[in-house]
């Protein structure tokens, strides 16, 4: 079969490849659609590292089950699924106490732990492929990060009814259509990208800054709720500054780790507000299927059409530079 090979930072190629070979529990998917975002960037980048190389990227998968090895208790072949890209151990503290995310040992499906969806077909535990029904392949690419953004905001106790996001991408985007969903009664977003703002004001957001300082000018120190879903330089501090007073800041975004915060302690204490941290996804997928299958989420408004693996360079680049928000391919 072809798939994509990264075979060092910046180097990848598609090549003939020997077809996966299924481990007990697991079934064969032949992908329909594979996602690239900026995880697959900073992966082939080498700004974060991948488990090992020579891998094979994408974390974002969907299609159709091609081979169950003769499990009766997997889902049929044929079905049309989406793919669960988190494997947990199962037997360190956190996954014994039901916090499969945070695994101490886990395994990443793109990301130099198991082959990704760049290529034609792929090996997975049955157990993480989720029936997506009459959803399009399109649709089951966006169900990974819309997990992530649903296991986010079930990190967040308090109601929020003013709330920030930083962030006008495919995350922030799935934040704002999750929290419209929720009936939160204000939700402003804040984007450097002229395109992105535009974006959020066609949503329906109520307000769209520039600026996290705009935001604050125009509606106070007063967000319930305030959500990175950058993690750039700087916006953590500028976080802390836009929080009410027993507030939430959460934070999504992925910083790099040459990423520092420095404010004031006192903040925290007379603020009391709390700094969420939220990493990946648990059991999130169906709650995120039936989230796409209600129509809650615009997720046509974020995909491109797609493009074979030959295409990958290019499709990696126009995500890199911020032209298009989630390129797909169809291998």
């Amino acid at each position: 079969m072809r798939a994509i090979v990264v075979s060092d930072v910046s180097e990848y190629s598609v090549e003939n490849v020997p077809d996966p070979v299924p481990r007990a529990g697991d079934v064969v998917v032949e992908v329909k659609a594979s996602g690239l975002c900026g995880t697959d960037v900073h992966l082939v980048r080498g700004e974060l590292t991948p488990l090992s190389y020579p891998f094979t990227p994408g974390h974002e998968v969907a299609g159709i089950v091609a081979d169950v090895g003769g499990d009766p208790t997997a889902p049929r072949e044929g079905s049309r699924v989406a793919v669960h890209p988190f494997i947990e151990c199962g037997s360190c503290a956190t996954c014994r106490a039901g916090r499969p995310n945070i695994c101490a040992f886990p395994t990443m499906i793109g990301a130099g732990g198991r082959a990704g969806g760049c290529s034609e077909y792929i090996a997975v535990p049955a157990r993480k492929v989720y029936p997506l029904g009459d959803l399009s392949f399109a649709a089951g690419v966006i169900a990974e990060p819309l997990a992530c953004v649903v296991h986010a905001l079930s990190r967040v106790v308090a109601p929020a009814e003013r709330v920030l996001v930083v962030g006008g991408g495919v995350s922030g985007s799935l934040f704002f259509d999750l929290l419209t969903a929720r009936d939160a009664p204000s939700v402003v977003v804040v984007d450097t990208a002229p395109g992105k703002r535009r974006a959020a004001t066609a949503r329906g957001a109520d307000a769209v800054y520039y600026s996290v300082d705009e935001a604050i000018e125009a509606h106070g120190a007063n967000f319930d709720l305030v959500v990175d879903a950058v993690g750039a330089p700087g916006i953590f501090e500028r976080a802390v500054d836009a929080v009410a007073v027993g507030g939430d800041i959460l934070q999504f975004g992925i910083p790099g780790d040459q990423v520092r915060a420095s404010f004031s302690p006192g903040l925290l204490y007379r603020k009391e507000f709390r700094v969420i941290g939220c990493r990946g996804l648990g059991d999130d997928y169906p709650a995120a299927i039936d989230y796409l299958r209600e129509g809650a989420v615009d997720w046509a408004s974020l995909v491109e059409p797609p493009v074979g693996l030959d295409s990958f360079g290019p499709a990696l680049e126009d995500v890199e530079t911020g032209r298009v928000q989630r390129s797909i391919l169809a291998p």
